[in-house]
């Protein structure tokens, strides 16, 4: 079951403080540099869509139905589906997007969730890809031990992930610290060609 928003924000407060501000701050630089469209899939959105501190208003995907029954509150289009089978045609958005989900994925699921944002992706929109990455060894100790407390089973370096993605094509990864404690991230985005 997905947390309440309430929960996911108190939990972020207290162990990725400042992560709100960075990551809109982030959201909105993109969005200077790129247009989101007007037809936008948040893929594994939970109850909350993150581009909603950027006033985008996405269909979201989750394959909790308690997630998507909350979202809907918030008068927001959304559909229980799977990231890794998306049902949408193909080249039926302006941009597909997720925030947070490809840690939840082992290998071989995150890489089909990138197909399908990929392929239900329009020619010339894109798709973005937000995840947290595993400090590694040498990183900040209370990263390395609040990443080890993350349900994710699957928190990847930042090789790990940028390998994952670029096996579907050129991205253009912008590594991000969203934390205060040193949590850190990559932002990355891909173009469907025209």
């Amino acid at each position: 079951m997905s947390a309440s928003p309430l929960a996911y924000r108190a939990s972020q407060a207290v162990f990725a403080p400042g992560a709100q501000r960075s990551l809109t701050d982030a959201l909105r630089a993109w969005s200077r540099r790129h247009d989101a469209g007007e037809l936008v899939l948040d893929a594994g959105c939970g109850p909350r869509s993150w581009l909603r501190t950027v006033g985008v208003r996405p269909v979201g995907v989750d394959r909790s139905p308690a997630a998507i029954r909350t979202f809907h509150r918030s008068s927001e289009a959304g559909v229980v589906a799977s990231a890794t089978a998306l049902p949408f045609r193909t080249g039926a958005l302006d941009s597909a997007w997720c925030f947070g989900l490809l840690h939840h994925l082992p290998d071989a699921d995150a890489a089909t969730a990138v197909r399908e944002l990929q392929r239900v992706t329009k020619p010339g929109g894109h798709v973005v890809v937000f995840d947290g990455i595993h400090p590694g060894s040498g990183g900040p100790p209370l990263a390395r031990v609040i990443r080890r407390l993350d349900r994710g089973r699957w928190m990847r370096t930042r090789a790990g992930l940028t390998a994952l993605l670029d096996r579907g094509g050129v991205w253009d990864h912008e590594p991000l610290r969203y934390s205060a404690l040193g949590l850190d991230g990559v932002l990355a985005t891909w173009t469907r060609a025209a």
